[in-house]
């Protein structure tokens, strides 16, 4: 009995850490994915009723859109292991991954019966229930996983608001955004909503001491420079942003010649030219 609960454990812990692999994109379905699952299969030769490694081929399958391959697989250990809870969250996973949301709510209820403390299974719950569009019941949902996770990630934060923003509830979104730096630092994809959501909420003047700090610290300007002059030319301060824009044109002027001339930093280029070009002729007398 205690033996079969070890293994057990060690199971679940090993899957647990591929699926950990997978969403953090550990994993990914390039040219090695196929040997990988090409050992497996021979180990799953060697070893037919090891559950784990069905569960490692499965989730191969998934990371790879083999659908019936990595459902095979999941029900294979099932059929090995009954009593592993964590099969459910693997095979939610998939089902969300294939946009078959549908099938992942009862498979992830079930999983929460019996793991109601694991913050991956509400997380997956709030990412199938806003696929579903309940975005009220998947901001509960990210609430929950936020409440138990003990090192949440900026990616939580940045879903968790991204679901207040398209409820309408943009002054909650900025809330958790901005709780999501206190807790993981200032992280550009959070800041960035923060910007774009105190944009939305008429905070203009915060938006802007916010894209000042984020050029202290950035090394690379003249894509923040840039957007700031749009932020300005938006708010009506044409000659402030005309002064940012011929400063992100200055740092781009600055960057290594193949950064000039790749495809980014024509496209960047242009984009300076563009709105100095708009903010000068709105300087003009005929204009004003």
């Amino acid at each position: 009995m205690i033996l079969s609960l070890i293994n057990q454990s060690v199971i679940q812990a090993a899957l647990i850490c591929a699926l950990l692999l997978a969403w953090s994109g550990g994993l990914e379905a390039h040219e090695g994915q196929s040997e990988r699952i090409e050992r497996l299969d021979q180990r799953i030769i060697d070893q037919p009723t090891d559950p784990r490694l069905f569960l490692e081929r499965a989730e191969m399958h998934r990371i790879c859109r083999h659908w019936r391959s990595a459902e095979r697989d999941y029900r294979r250990a099932s059929e090995l292991d009954p009593d592993l809870a964590v099969i459910d969250l693997a095979k939610a996973t998939m089902w969300n991954d294939a946009s078959m949301s549908a099938k992942a709510l009862p498979l992830l209820t079930r999983y929460l019966d019996r793991e109601p403390s694991d913050p991956r299974g509400y997380r997956e719950l709030a990412r199938t229930l806003r696929i579903t569009g309940d975005l009220a019941a998947a901001a509960a949902a990210f609430t929950r996983t936020a409440e138990l996770s003990e090192s949440p990630a900026p990616e939580l934060f940045a879903a968790w608001s991204d679901c207040l923003r398209e409820a309408g509830r943009n002054a909650e979104a900025l809330k958790v955004v901005e709780n999501g730096i206190r807790k993981v630092g200032p992280a550009v994809s959070l800041e960035k909503r923060a910007i774009k959501l105190e944009l939305a909420l008429g905070l203009n003047d915060a938006a802007l001491v916010r894209i000042d700090g984020m050029l202290a610290l950035s090394s690379r300007k003249e894509t923040l420079l840039l957007e700031k002059s749009h932020i300005l030319a938006d708010i009506g301060r044409t000659a402030e942003a005309l002064i940012v824009v011929r400063k992100a044109r200055g740092e781009l002027n600055k960057q290594a010649e193949h950064r000039r001339l790749s495809g980014y930093g024509r496209q960047l280029s242009s984009q300076i030219e563009t709105l100095e070009t708009e903010l000068i002729k709105e300087q003009t007398p005929e204009n004003s």
